[in-house]
């Protein structure tokens, strides 16, 4: 019999991997993001401290008034008017602190609670474990 030519493990063959599939865009982002590191970390401080000037404004297209009193919207190009403008100072961006923080002395560890039925932990030691499964060993043997 001779052997066919099909079927079987061949080299290059099936899905790719994430890392492989991915390695050109991801690189060409990191590499982006790592040359504008120096802005994005001025930025992050700038709302960490907070105290710049915030502007919000509102623009309406402008009303013709026609000879009868009445107006209406132009039908050309609209030109608008702005009809609010509220200017605030930001406050300090706790979430951007707790980030930078953070990132400098890395994340606190987190306490992780387990407990049984609300009233009391559960026992983590194996011989805890094994007195609560099969009963004290001492009390059973006198």
């Amino acid at each position: 019999m001779s052997k066919s030519k099909r079927g079987g493990a061949r080299p290059g063959a099936g899905r790719k991997k994430r890392s492989v599939k991915h390695a050109g865009p991801v690189a060409t982002a990191e590499q982006r993001i790592a040359d504008q590191l120096p802005s994005l970390i001025e930025n992050m401080l700038k709302l960490a401290h907070g105290g710049y000037q915030r502007v919000e404004e509102e623009w309406t297209p402008l009303a013709d008034e026609s000879d009868d009193g009445e107006t209406s919207t132009p039908s050309g190009p609209h030109p608008l008017v702005m009809t609010k403008r509220k200017v605030s100072w930001a406050e300090p961006d706790r979430s951007a602190n707790v980030y930078l923080i953070d990132r400098i002395l890395g994340r606190p560890r987190q306490s992780v609670e387990v407990g049984g039925d609300g009233r009391r932990p559960v026992p983590i030691t194996i011989d805890a474990l094994i007195c609560k499964v099969y009963g004290d060993s001492e009390a059973t043997a006198s």
